[in-house]
């Protein structure tokens, strides 16, 4: 009988939680996006930091590199997901 009643206490501790979670207000998006040329010469090398989210690389003849960024932020309004994208910068 132990068993049964720990089983039943653990779900009833758990319910606020599940309840929560559903009832969680959902986030305001925000997107900006980058783009830019730069000249690069041959030989030379292209350092990228990031923390977040994919980075993909592609080759080409030419002695210039293209960046193109999609940066992305949510937040509880769609002013401070704004906020947040406008600090990031891509040197």
């Amino acid at each position: 009988m132990d068993g049964y009643r720990m089983r039943i206490g653990t779900s009833l501790t758990l319910l606020p939680f599940c309840a929560l979670s559903l009832c969680a207000w959902p986030r305001e998006d925000y997107k900006r996006d980058f783009q830019k040329t730069a000249a690069l010469a041959a030989g030379r090398t292209l350092r990228v930091e990031h923390s977040q989210g994919n980075v993909n690389v592609h080759t080409q003849a030419k002695g210039e590199v293209n960046i193109a960024a999609a940066i992305r932020c949510s937040a509880d309004t769609q002013a401070q997901a704004r906020t947040f994208c406008d600090q990031i910068r891509i040197q």
